[in-house]
């Protein structure tokens, strides 16, 4: 039965939409320049076991380019709720959410690593069976979705 996926898709992706909105009242004061820590200071502060993460918000300081990848970062989760392009927008999500606790590490607590590990096993649930944009539209297009 999908409908359990389901639930779990649209409280995950709530629950990251909350988190990234919550993100985007403090980019200036935690991703920026101008802000309590910026890249390079980040960056020197990082063991060597820790420089190889990855973060696309390491590309830049400007509170423009932190608000945009938030905003994207936003756009993938409503998407993950809604199950719209539902794999995708899941990878989208898993990969900016990743990026973003990353780059600001000395922020983030136990539940951020169980978000993100939820994220990466979701990429391979059936999430998009039940109740998700997906099924409506595979369903108008004469596509029979496995119950």
């Amino acid at each position: 039965d999908h409908r359990g996926l389901a639930a779990f898709r649209i409280g995950l992706g709530l629950v990251i939409a909350v988190d990234v909105f919550l993100r985007l009242r403090w980019v200036e004061e935690f991703m920026s320049e101008s802000g309590v820590l910026p890249r390079e200071l980040h960056l020197s502060g990082l063991s060597s076991d820790q420089k190889w993460f990855l973060s696309l918000h390491y590309a830049s300081d400007k509170v423009a380019v932190q608000t945009a990848l938030i905003l994207i970062h936003l756009a993938a989760s409503v998407c993950l709720t809604l199950g719209f392009h539902t794999h995708t927008s899941c990878f989208v999500t898993w990969i900016l959410t990743c990026s973003a606790q990353s780059r600001t590490n000395v922020l983030t607590q136990g539940g951020d690593s169980v978000m993100k590990m939820l994220l990466f096993w979701a990429n391979f649930l059936p999430i998009e069976a039940r109740y998700s944009l997906d099924e409506t539209i595979l369903d108008n297009l004469g596509t029979v979705v496995e119950p």
